[in-house]
């Protein structure tokens, strides 16, 4: 998740960053999903980054969703 976030920004993103802080908006934030979606094979809604804003809890929440998938 981080190297996939860390290549969308173009800088090393720690877990404990805030996205949003970073400058993450709805065009980014969707370049991201993208990613995580062609990489992960994970159906991630862009609603989740927002409402997960660190990357560790945002990770953490396509952990979830990833398990909720494949069940």
């Amino acid at each position: 998740m981080s190297r996939v976030v860390s290549d969308v920004l173009k800088q090393p993103v720690a877990q404990t960053a805030n996205l949003l802080k970073l400058g993450v908006d709805s065009l980014v934030g969707t370049r991201i999903v993208v990613l995580i979606r062609s990489e992960l094979e994970v159906d991630v809604p862009l609603l989740l980054l927002f409402e997960n804003p660190v990357l560790g809890d945002f990770a953490a929440a396509v952990t979830d969703l990833a398990q909720e998938q494949s069940a």
